[in-house]
């Protein structure tokens, strides 16, 4: 299954970034005052690991359509 969400960004390069070779898989397209979607096809799911997908919209702030939630970027700090 496929994964859709819209993503908050002042810089959509960063979102190119992020899922690197596989943008040019991906649809992203522009919403409205710094909203994108993003549609994520099963095939890229599946070649990445839903896992890795997710953690690659973690580094990003989203809404996931699925979960009906907003996720802000998670910190790369980690204190332990």
């Amino acid at each position: 299954m496929g994964i859709q969400a819209v993503v908050k960004t002042e810089n959509p390069k960063r979102v190119e970034s992020v899922f690197d070779e596989f943008f040019g898989e991906i649809e992203f397209f522009p919403l409205e005052n710094g909203f994108f979607g993003l549609s994520i096809p099963t095939k890229v799911v599946n070649t990445l690991g839903e896992r890795a997908v997710f953690g690659k919209l973690a580094t990003l702030d989203h809404y996931e359509l699925w979960s009906g939630s907003w996720r802000k970027p998670k910190s790369k700090w980690r204190l332990w």
